[in-house]
């Protein structure tokens, strides 16, 4: 094997990039599962985006829905336009992380003149890179684990970290403020991906100081008499705090950072670290690395820091990854969630990327049998995975092995069930749909993405509003008021009859997992006596609610069978009171207002009592009505929070079930508006009842209390923000 050829290793590496890139284009071709979840969300930050472009509207992209998303994610989400095929969506989700970190390798690796061998040690180490687990993992499932599904951008964010980290070798190996300049303008297009940007730009900023302290002795008297040198230093830092300083500033005077999103971000971070908090031990560990970045880079980031750290010319860039592995550590372990590594790999792709002149340097003088043996076992785990990519049909136990995931579409049967109930729902003129999931399993997430898909981007379909247990604003558990409010019921089949038995004989329930399964036995259990009628079932039973009443007595005898974790008694709270318990309760507001209709229709609502509650950023507001029987709705409640001027901030509004209580002598219902956060400037709460007529809405207007909207509105103060 012949060293002399500097250029072969460049082709090769293109040729690799080439064939994975089909790879990718085969695998995505047979995707059927619609961006869900996060990835959503980017779909529809580009959606808006292409959108107010073609109506030639000037608006801050990130002042655009969403907003807690940055729009630097429509680089990678859709940089040439909007297009309803998700499935390129997700082809350039795995390649262009790919062509970034190739790219940073190899900016990083020439920042100095780079020989034959050398050559030969960049194209490893860019395969090693490109090999990582966490860019091959495709659609979640029952059998593969994975630590990431593709239409994510924290591989992209980490590619855009890369390009940074080689951008600070050639700037301070080279003396250039030109690389200075880019490389602080990557680290703050990182805010333009993820709000971690802000901790990836300040270590941007630390490296270039360490590493140029370093190279200067760590003194800066040089610069005196140094007038290229004096030039340098100032141009790149006044640079880097101009585009620091900019992007901040742009992205602090939107909404991106406005007080909510920073509250709904403080508030998913505590949920995450309260609710999936597991223990973490070596072995949790082993497994993450292993799905993520695989155990041959982490394995060189170690050779590299100590051949660095040995190095006089290379000891700054080794101080840097120390500081990068530190940072990573503590924002992943300590400021997140510890299971969630694809957080730390930013981190850890900086250090890498920063150690590939110090690897380059060691590698060129090894024995030509060892540089031939450690360069082949370096790049063997990605020739492996090109190879189960190319074949996609791999078995799940070598999948694992390997930390990959090549699922595509499990669900094929499921995602045409979810478009099924698309179409019926059409062919009947409804418009709207509620559906309440038992679970956020794969089958489970597969259905909720067709429809959440669906409702973004097919305003010709109806919107079927998927709810799950899970929802950021309260603890994982399943919620009988969402269950109450649904129009369809949707839980994982148990076919084995004897199975479900066995799970329903088990009265002491334990956990939220336990809950579910328990669930997904019972809803079989119901037919049209019960309020409920089998619509289809694949893995998934997909049921209608034809009888609330019904269905809600059923749910009621079925709650008071079990012992259900505490988390859903805490939950669910008491639907129905007597006025002695209302009483014996002391709500916070007293009000016994009547709401009544100006017309002809007899229609009145009694709020009994009203109370606003809050923890950290999130409100819930509590309402107990009775309401008169026999009236025709659907009438819905809601509840604006407004500030001393009654501008509406926030609304939230819920759709009244029956006045008929299946528990006697309890005819007052308690109903809860949830919000996500205190809106800034909300110091009141104005509520009222509407219900729609036509094109327009009645209204019922209030008897007692302090009123707006011609008696429309009764109006409470909110307690002092906490």
């Amino acid at each position: 094997m012949t060293f002399r050829r500097p250029a072969a290793p460049l082709l090769l590496t293109a040729l690799w990039l080439v064939i994975v890139a089909f790879g990718f284009a085969l695998a995505v071709r047979g995707a059927t599962e619609p961006p869900v979840w996060d990835a959503l969300s980017y779909v529809q930050k580009a959606y808006a985006f292409w959108e107010s472009l073609a109506a030639h509207k000037l608006v801050n992209p990130f002042n655009l829905p969403m907003t807690v998303r940055p729009p630097g994610t429509i680089l990678m989400a859709y940089p040439f336009g909007w297009s309803a095929d998700f499935r390129w969506f997700y082809f350039r989700s795995c390649v262009i992380p790919l062509v970034l970190f190739l790219s940073a390798v190899g900016i990083a690796a020439t920042a100095r003149p780079l020989s034959a061998r050398g050559a030969w040690v960049a194209g490893a180490l860019a395969l090693v890179l490109g090999g990582m687990p966490t860019l091959y993992q495709f659609q979640r499932n029952d059998v593969v684990s994975s630590t990431v599904y593709w239409g994510l951008v924290d591989n992209f964010l980490a590619g855009v970290c890369a390009l940074a980290a080689a951008a600070l070798i050639r700037s301070v190996t080279q003396r250039s403020w030109l690389w200075a300049l880019a490389a602080a303008a990557f680290g703050a297009f990182t805010l333009w991906v993820k709000p971690a940007g802000l901790l990836l730009m300040a270590l941007v900023g630390a490296v270039w100081v360490i590493a140029t302290l370093h190279n200067l002795g760590w003194k800066l008297t040089a610069a005196r008499n140094d007038v290229a040198l004096r030039r340098y230093l100032s141009v790149s830092l006044g640079g880097a705090i101009v585009l620091f300083a900019g992007t901040a500033y742009i992205a602090f005077r939107s909404e991106y950072f406005s007080a909510e999103n920073i509250l709904f971000g403080q508030r998913v971070i505590a949920f995450m670290q309260n609710e999936y908090n597991a223990p973490f031990d070596g072995a949790i560990l082993f497994d993450l690395v292993r799905m993520s970045m695989g155990f041959v880079m982490p394995a060189t980031i170690l050779l590299g820091l100590v051949t660095a750290l040995r190095s006089p010319n290379e000891r700054g860039f080794g101080l840097s990854v120390l500081a990068c592995l530190v940072g990573g550590i503590w924002f992943w372990i300590f400021k997140t969630e510890a299971s969630q590594i694809r957080y730390f790999l930013p981190f850890a792709v900086m250090a890498y990327v920063l150690l590939v002149p110090a690897l380059v340097r060691w590698a060129e003088g090894l024995p030509r049998k060892a540089f031939i043996g450690i360069l082949g076992l370096a790049v063997l785990p990605t020739a492996i995975v090109t190879v189960f990519l190319l074949v996609q049909h791999i078995p799940d136990g070598v999948q694992r092995l390997a930390g990959v995931n090549l699922h595509i579409s499990d669900f094929r049967a499921e995602t045409e069930q979810a478009n099924a109930l698309l179409r019926d729902l059409k062919r009947n003129g409804r418009d709207t749909a509620i559906a309440y999931l038992t679970n956020t399993t794969p089958a489970l997430r597969n259905i909720q993405a067709v429809w959440d898909y669906a409702t973004v981007t097919r305003g010709d379909l109806p919107h079927v509003a998927a709810l799950v247990p899970m929802d950021w604003l309260r603890s994982t558990t399943l919620h009988a008021e969402d269950m109450l409010h649904s129009d369809f019921l949707v839980a994982e089949a148990i076919p084995d009859l004897a199975k479900r038995e066995q799970i329903l004989a088990q009265h002491d329930v334990s956990d939220f997992a336990d809950l579910s399964q328990l669930f997904n036995a019972w809803l079989p259990t119901l037919d049209e006596s019960n309020g409920v009628r089998l619509v289809s079932e694949t893995r998934v039973r997909l049921m209608q609610v034809v009888d609330p009443l019904r269905f809600e007595a059923a749910l009621t005898k079925f709650e008071g069978a079990y012992d259900l974790p505490t988390a859903y008694r805490l939950a669910n709270r008491q639907r129905w009171w007597s006025p002695e318990e209302l009483a014996a309760r002391e709500p916070a507001n007293w009000l016994d207002a009547v709401y009544h209709a100006t017309g002809v229709e007899a229609a009145q609502q009694l709020v009994r009592a009203a109370e606003v509650t809050q923890d950290v950023g999130g409100m819930q507001a509590s309402f107990w009505i009775e309401s008169q029987p026999g009236d025709s709705g659907p009438w819905f409640l809601f509840a604006h929070l407004i500030d001393d001027k009654g501008t509406i901030i926030a609304n939230n509004q819920i759709k009244l079930l029956s006045a008929v209580s299946p528990v006697e002598g309890k005819s007052i219902r308690l109903y809860t508006l949830a919000y996500s956060s205190r809106p800034t400037g909300a110091v009141k709460i104005a509520f009222g009842f509407f219900r729609p007529a036509g094109k327009d809405l009645a209204f019922l207007t209030a008897d007692s209390g302090t009123r707006d909207w011609e008696n429309r509105r009764l109006i409470l103060p909110l307690p002092p923000s906490q």
